[in-house]
């Protein structure tokens, strides 16, 4: 992994990950190691600017960040810490977020079509209108989030949990939900058509005008 060492940030004055003009601009891990840095005026520029120079930016400490509409396809952001982020309208198609904290994290209108998620804290996540067709959200932990008319076609959510999630007007139409927890969910006018139910608990799930047809594991 390229990275940037302390003593050329030694003459600057750090600034906040959402930016301040004129300071110098770094991304560090969560062991406070610098991942990259430079002299742009907001993080969404910088963290692109890492990106082509190839930075490896698994760990980053990213949480608070303003990345709305940012061009992140592809990027490693394993266990990276984007908590509170502002990601509305990115392009995080193909991005790896195993593990990755996006708890509380703004993905409505979000690009992560085939994205790894797999395992990522999304608990009160807002994804609504957000593009996951064939993500791997397997065991992903998507409790309270808001998911409200969310593409999710073909997306792998087993063993997920679901709990007390928004999933109204959802497409997951095809979707792995074997073994997810759906407690306490609201499914309405959600299609689930052709997905994978075995095994899910559905307990107190709000299923109504829910399209089950052909769904497997529904009795």
């Amino acid at each position: 992994m390229q990275s940037v060492s302390s003593s050329y940030l030694t003459d600057s004055v750090p600034a906040r990950l959402t930016g301040l003009r004129g300071a110098k601009m770094y991304i560090k891990n969560s062991s406070d190691t610098i991942l990259y840095a430079d002299d742009c005026a907001t993080m969404r520029a910088t963290i692109t600017a890492a990106l082509v120079a190839g930075i490896d930016l698994s760990e980053a400490d990213l949480s608070g960040a303003d990345l709305s509409g940012a061009e992140l396809f592809d990027a490693n952001l394993r266990d990276a810490n984007l908590s509170d982020a502002n990601l509305s309208g990115a392009d995080l198609s193909d991005a790896d977020l195993g593990n990755a904290n996006l708890s509380r994290a703004n993905l409505s209108d979000a690009d992560m079509s085939w994205a790894d998620l797999s395992g990522a804290d999304l608990v009160g996540a807002y994804l609504s209108k957000a593009n996951l067709i064939c993500a791997n959200l397997s065991g992903a932990d998507l409790s309270g989030a808001d998911m409200r008319w969310a593409y999710l076609r073909k997306a792998n959510l087993r063993g997920a949990n679901l709990g007390r999630a928004n999933l109204s007007g959802a497409n997951m139409r095809e979707a792995n939900l074997s073994g997810a927890n759906l407690s306490g969910a609201d499914l309405s006018d959600a299609d689930l058509s052709e997905a994978d139910l075995r095994n899910a608990n559905l307990s107190r799930a709000n299923l109504s005008r829910v399209n089950l047809w052909d769904a497997v594991g529904i009795i």
